[in-house]
C-alpha cells in the first residue's frame, strides 16, 4: 500500500487533480483500484484470445483471409500494455 500513498502524494504535489473538494487518500485508492481492475481484465481478455489463436494458427485451422483480422485484434489487445505507462506518466509529470 506504500506505493499507492507515494503516488497519491506525488500527484497532489504536482497538481494532477483539481482540488475542488478534499481529495483524500481513500478517493485516490478507489481510482487506483478501478485502474488495476481494468488493467487485469484487459490482460485476461488478451490471454483468452491469444492462446487459442496461437493454437488454431499452429493447427492450420485459420484460413488466410482471416489472418490479417487476427493480427489487428492481437494488436488492439497488445495496446493494453501501454495503459499502465500512461497511468504512471500522469504522476511523473
Amino acid at each position: 500500500m506504500l506505493h499507492v500513498a507515494y503516488a497519491f502524494k506525488n500527484s497532489i504535489l504536482r497538481g494532477c487533480f483539481s482540488m475542488e473538494k478534499d481529495f483524500t487518500l481513500d478517493d485516490f485508492k478507489r481510482i487506483f483500484f478501478w485502474e488495476y481492475i481494468h488493467r487485469m481484465s484487459g490482460r485476461g481478455i488478451a490471454v483468452l484470445f491469444v492462446l487459442p489463436a496461437l493454437y488454431f494458427l499452429r493447427k492450420g485451422w485459420i484460413v488466410k483471409p482471416m489472418k490479417p483480422r487476427l493480427v489487428i485484434y492481437a494488436m488492439l489487445l497488445a495496446s493494453q500494455v501501454i495503459g499502465p505507462y500512461i497511468f504512471v506518466c500522469v504522476f511523473v509529470q
